[in-house]
């Protein structure tokens, strides 16, 4: 089982530019980049009343389905894997709607390895 899945609602997100010192990202070498090739994050806040009830993240590549990841989070904030292509990245409740987030910011992994901020 994989930890993605396929979401096919429309969904708004934030569109994040993609960081083009990254190498881009192929079908071959996507398992590279996760664990190598991408240095940076996102980090996103979400309201405390949808940390409590519980979400999903998710995300959207300019080219290729949306995606979300199965294990519900409660963390206020979450970080995701910033690639060389821009993305788009969204949360939903477990109903499938989808619910705002706010950018905090753009950084080095390692800078932001302890934030707080629960990884996906």
């Amino acid at each position: 089982m994989l930890a993605w899945e396929k979401f096919s609602d429309k969904v708004e997100g934030k569109l994040v530019e993609g960081d083009k010192t990254a190498p881009p990202t192929k079908w071959w070498n996507f398992h590279w980049l996760l664990l190598f090739g991408w240095k940076n994050v996102v980090i996103f806040k979400v309201s405390q009343e949808a940390a409590e009830r519980g979400y999903h993240v998710g995300f959207r590549p300019l080219i290729g389905e949306a995606q979300f990841h199965f294990v519900t989070c409660h963390s206020r904030s979450f970080k995701m894997s910033l690639g060389h292509e821009d993305c788009t990245f969204f949360a939903i409740d477990d109903k499938g709607h989808e619910i705002p987030i706010e950018l905090l910011t753009i950084g080095n992994k390692n800078t932001y390895q302890y934030s707080g901020a629960e990884q996906f």
